[in-house]
């Protein structure tokens, strides 16, 4: 599993809101309001895009690690997460969100 991309989006994403604030605070401190608003609303923006990238990811990881399981029960281990090449922690959180929407 290579979630690469979706680090990369979630990096950019943070440097966008990085430069966005410092800029909508100068802005403000200018009083040049259509520049606060401008600012405001890239970092709006770039905090939508975060969230969806974010649950985009989980989404993937998810489908891998079902794809993997064949739709077996499988105890959490190590071997696993190494297989997918992700955290042990990623691996429970996915197993966790998997069960709680199959007994949905």
């Amino acid at each position: 599993m290579n979630t690469q991309r979706f680090d990369a989006a979630l990096m950019l994403c943070v440097l966008i809101g990085l430069v966005a604030v410092p800029s909508g605070i100068i802005a403000a401190y200018r009083h040049d309001n259509a520049w606060v608003a401008a600012g405001m609303g890239v970092l709006a923006v770039t905090v939508i895009a975060a969230v969806l990238t974010a649950r985009a990811r989980d989404k993937a990881i998810d489908q891998a690690v079902l794809d993997r399981l064949g739709g077996r029960q499988y105890d959490p281990s190590e071997d696993l997460a190494t297989d997918l090449g992700i955290r042990p922690g990623t691996l429970r959180l996915s197993l966790h969100r998997l069960r709680t929407r199959r007994d949905a």
